[in-house]
């Protein structure tokens, strides 16, 4: 097929397309179709409605996770300033050891 044969067939469907277009206005789809699509218009919105307000949620936990880490930080060099940076606490007992060597006694 020539190009110019490949612009030809593509004019003569969109020109069909076009005729096609021109036929279906003025025609109503049936009450059935209608109610069909709006229902799952009306289902897709809400899907999208959910999925943003997940977001949303998301979002706020992540904010909440950062002001645990400050928290947590500031914790940590209060028992750093108390009981030195070698030392390690059990987080189940509360025992605190110190580190021997660089690693855990």
């Amino acid at each position: 097929m020539t190009r110019q044969e490949a612009y030809a067939a593509i004019e003569e469907n969109s020109i069909a397309k076009r005729e096609s277009e021109l036929e279906a206005q003025g025609k109503k789809v049936t009450d059935i179709e209608l109610q069909t699509i709006r229902t799952l218009n009306t289902e897709f919105n809400k899907k999208k409605m959910a999925l943003g307000e997940l977001e949303l949620q998301k979002l706020d936990v992540i904010r909440n996770i950062g002001s645990i880490q400050e928290q947590f930080g500031i914790q940590e060099k209060k028992l750093i300033d108390k009981y030195g940076p070698d030392s390690v606490l059990n987080m189940d007992t509360g025992e605190i050891t110190k580190k021997e060597n660089g690693k855990d006694k």
